[in-house]
């Protein structure tokens, strides 16, 4: 190289259009900056980029799922959908019509009596087997709703799974610019990477929208 260079290091909490301004004004403090700035209609109208050399992608980060340990009383009832339980209970009470008529019109008749013996030991061998698939099935259930995120995709928040009011969004970066572009301008306003981890951490939003390389180095370092 032929010309001489100072190498600064930005403060991590500058925002991505702060650091566009730096070099973007006529009174600027850089003359190129070094980061992973996603290349916007807006900014190019201010700068120049190079071409990129390293991709990213962007990430959800969210806590553990925040509404996995709230079981509700109807929560039993999960393993096994309301159609199949709707088949046990009529089941239930076909059996228990049979029992009655067996018991209280033909209770002298000996053949009938074995009959009778004959519909208990089925009764007794399907409600066994009811049994263990509600106790296997319920296991799994509680296994999967403590162990598994919330959130598998950008589909969810779409979808409402989560309130966009609790969705952490950095405003003035690409992100925000993406996330009201496709998904909704409603969102938890955040100042810098390092608030959306202490938002997560004191429950104030549920998930957020980042690169995924900064995430990663936020996760593994704060």
């Amino acid at each position: 190289m032929y010309f001489t260079y100072t190498i600064n290091v930005a403060d991590p909490s500058t925002a991505y259009h702060s650091l566009v301004a730096l070099v973007a004004e006529d009174n600027r403090q850089y003359d190129i900056i070094l980061s992973n700035i996603v290349m916007t209609s807006d900014r190019m109208v201010k700068v120049d980029f190079s071409t990129p050399f390293h991709e990213d992608t962007f990430r959800i980060i969210t806590r553990l799922n925040p509404y996995s340990s709230s079981l509700s009383l109807f929560s039993c009832f999960n393993p096994f959908t309301w159609d199949v339980w709707v088949a046990i209970f009529a089941v239930i009470i076909y059996s228990s019509i049979i029992i009655y008529v067996f018991e209280h019109q033909y209770r002298n008749i000996e053949n009938n009596q074995s009959e009778l013996k004959t519909i208990f030991i089925g009764l007794y061998a399907l409600g066994m087997i009811l049994v263990a698939i509600y106790t296997a099935n319920f296991s799994s259930f509680l296994t999967l709703n403590r162990g598994q995120s919330f959130i598998s995709g950008v589909d969810d928040i779409k979808n409402g799974l989560v309130p966009f009011s609790r969705i952490g969004i950095v405003t003035n970066s690409a992100v925000s610019d993406y996330y009201i572009r496709n998904i909704s301008t409603h969102y938890y306003s955040l100042s810098s990477v390092e608030e959306t981890y202490s938002r997560l951490l004191d429950h104030t939003i549920d998930a957020s929208i980042w690169d995924s390389s900064i995430l990663e180095y936020a996760v593994n370092n704060y």
